[in-house]
């Protein structure tokens, strides 16, 4: 039996995550249904993270939990809960650990088989430039360089980062637009004063169009 617990870290927030949801597919091909909790170990408790892996529902087949800040798993009573869990669980039970941080504990770290662990390194500023053209591309966009060199300088350096401010652009140009460093300065760059009251007015503004109360 495949090994049910998998560790995925780094910097590369966008690959990283993306990989968290290949293996939640995954299990929802296999299963149907699937109970998905997302936890937080500063927040929570390893014993609740156990609880509900082993908890099963007379209603859904499967349960996964994704434990993110796994970098805070120290203690070795923690560690020891999560190694004896694995000693018997479920095929139907899979946890993912996931951190910002390069690595783990090492006796946490030594609990994942080396085919379900991967660190997502920090892209090189020349190929996410790369990823960003192609990006957009997919998305019906296209940009200027000089665009894409101030979308890359005021991001942060993860796909993650540009994935959310492209969406800005997506909701207010139609497909086909060519970006511009002056779309970038409005959209990105240019920030002003805002507050519940002056963006409910023009959210709810009956001349514009929805596109145009966005913007």
């Amino acid at each position: 039996m495949a090994s049910p617990i998998y560790l995925y870290t780094g910097p590369e927030f966008g690959n990283r995550n993306d990989q968290v949801e290949q293996v939640k597919a995954s299990l929802v091909k296999k299963f149907g249904d699937v109970d998905f909790f997302l936890l937080y170990a500063s927040d929570s408790k390893i014993e609740d993270a156990i609880a509900k892996l082993q908890t099963e529902s007379l209603f859904v087949p499967a349960t996964c939990v994704v434990l993110r800040e796994a970098e805070l798993i120290k203690k070795k009573d923690e560690i020891e809960l999560i190694a004896s869990w694995l000693k018997t669980a479920k095929d139907s039970a899979t946890l993912i650990l996931v951190s910002d941080e390069i690595s783990v504990d090492s006796k946490l770290d030594k609990l994942v088989p080396k085919e379900n662990k991967q660190i997502f390194w920090a892209i090189d500023e020349s190929r996410l430039g790369s990823w960003l053209q192609n990006y957009l591309k997919k998305n019906g966009y296209a940009a200027e360089q000089d665009a894409i060199d101030s979308i890359l300088e005021l991001t942060e350096n993860n796909t993650e980062a540009l994935r959310t401010e492209c969406n800005r652009f997506f909701l207010c140009f139609q497909k086909g637009h060519i970006i511009t460093e002056g779309d970038v300065e409005q959209l990105l760059a240019h920030n002003r004063e805002e507050s519940s009251f002056t963006l409910f007015d023009a959210m709810a503004m009956p001349n514009l169009s929805a596109t145009q109360r966005l913007e």
